[in-house]
């Protein structure tokens, strides 16, 4: 689990991301939304990495993210 920083939108919305770790995101996907969350839209950092924004029934958004490959961030696919 991680989270994120989020821009201040002058409100009182959160100003934090939640990231959930989850080992695929299909399955984790469909129980988010059976659950109420809306998906909003996938990230893609790099090729073959993907995230998924949600927000929850109250409009707190919060991702789905794989986890990172052994060798961190400096991976790269060859």
């Amino acid at each position: 689990m991680g989270f994120q920083p989020v821009p201040d939108d002058g409100g009182t919305r959160q100003r934090i991301r939640l990231d959930i770790e989850v080992p695929e995101l299909d399955g984790p996907t469909e129980r988010a939304v059976a659950l109420g969350a809306k998906y909003l839209r996938a990230v893609h950092f790099r090729p073959g990495e993907e995230h998924r924004v949600f927000t929850d029934p109250e409009g707190n958004e919060f991702n789905l993210v794989l986890p990172f490959p052994p060798d961190g961030l400096g991976h790269t696919e060859s």
